[in-house]
C-alpha cells in the first residue's frame, strides 16, 4: 500500500474506533417505552397503543414494545392515560392493567426496568376470570363505580348491580359469572401476610359491603389461614 493511501485510511479507522467505543445511547426525554403483554406475561405484537391526551400511538413490535411520545414538558412521575387504539387482526383486546388505564412516567434513564407494562385480555374470554390480575382489575373498576360521587352522604348511591353490569359489559362477560368469580376469589389465598393476599382481601371486603346493600342478607368476608381449616372445626369457630 502506498503511503498516501495509508494516510487516507487513518481518519476512517479512527472514526470506526470512535463509533465502537462510544457510550450507550441514553433514553430519550419526551418518550415513554410501553410493553403490551397477555396475562401469561407473553409480549404481544401488532397492538396499536397510544396516549390519550397527546394523541401519540405506535404499533408494538415482536417484543411487545412501543415508544410513545409524551412531549418534552412531561416529567418523570407524571401521570398518563393509555388506550388500546387497534387490536391485531381477529382480536378484540381490552386493557386489564393498569386497571384505570393510568400509569406514571418512568425514569428516562437508559435502564431495562424503565418501561410501562400493560396487560390485556381478549373480550369475552371466560377463562380470564380465573386470573388474579383480571379479578383485581374488575373489582377495582366496580368499586370505583360504586364509590360516592360527592361528600354528601345523603345523596343517592349508585346501584351496585348497575355498576357490575356495566363493567361486565365492557369486557363482554356474564355479570353473574363475574360476581361469582370475585366472591370466590379470596378463598384461594395461602399466605396471610402476602401483599397480594392483602390486596385481594381489601377488594373482597369492599365487594361484600356493596353486595350487602342490595341483598336481603348481609355479606361478610373473613380471611382464614388454610391451616386452621380442620375436619373437626365448625364454621362458627373459624370466624
Amino acid at each position: 500500500m502506498k503511503p498516501r493511501q495509508f494516510r487516507r485510511l487513518i481518519p476512517a479507522i479512527f472514526l470506526l474506533m470512535g463509533v465502537s467505543v462510544c457510550p450507550p445511547c441514553q433514553a430519550e426525554h419526551g418518550f415513554v417505552l410501553v410493553q403490551v403483554q397477555n396475562t401469561k406475561h407473553h409480549p404481544l405484537r401488532g397492538v396499536e397503543i397510544g396516549i390519550e391526551v397527546f394523541g401519540s400511538s405506535k404499533m408494538t413490535g415482536d417484543d411487545g414494545k412501543a415508544k410513545l411520545s409524551v412531549g418534552s414538558a412531561t416529567k418523570e412521575g407524571d401521570w398518563i392515560s393509555l388506550a388500546i387504539v387497534h387490536s391485531p387482526p381477529g382480536k378484540d383486546l381490552v386493557m386489564i392493567s393498569p386497571w384505570d388505564n393510568r400509569a406514571q412516567v418512568p425514569s428516562f434513564e437508559d435502564k431495562p426496568e424503565n418501561f410501562v407494562r400493560v396487560v390485556v385480555v381478549q373480550r369475552g374470554d371466560r377463562a380470564s376470570l380465573e386470573n388474579g390480575t383480571v379479578l383485581i382489575s374488575l373489582a377495582e373498576k366496580i368499586n370505583k363505580a360504586n364509590a360516592p360521587k360527592t361528600s354528601n352522604y345523603q345523596a343517592a348511591r349508585e346501584d351496585p348491580k348497575v355498576s357490575l353490569d356495566a363493567v361486565a359489559k365492557q369486557y363482554r362477560l356474564n355479570p353473574d359469572e363475574v360476581d361469582q368469580a370475585i366472591r370466590a376469589w379470596g378463598a384461594k389465598t395461602t399466605d396471610m401476610e402476602d401483599s397480594t393476599v392483602q390486596k385481594k382481601a381489601k377488594a373482597a371486603i369492599q365487594w361484600c359491603e356493596r353486595a350487602s346493600d342490595v341483598s336481603d342478607k348481609p355479606w361478610r368476608y373473613v380471611l382464614v389461614p388454610h391451616d386452621m381449616v380442620q375436619i373437626n372445626r365448625t364454621f362458627e369457630s373459624l370466624i
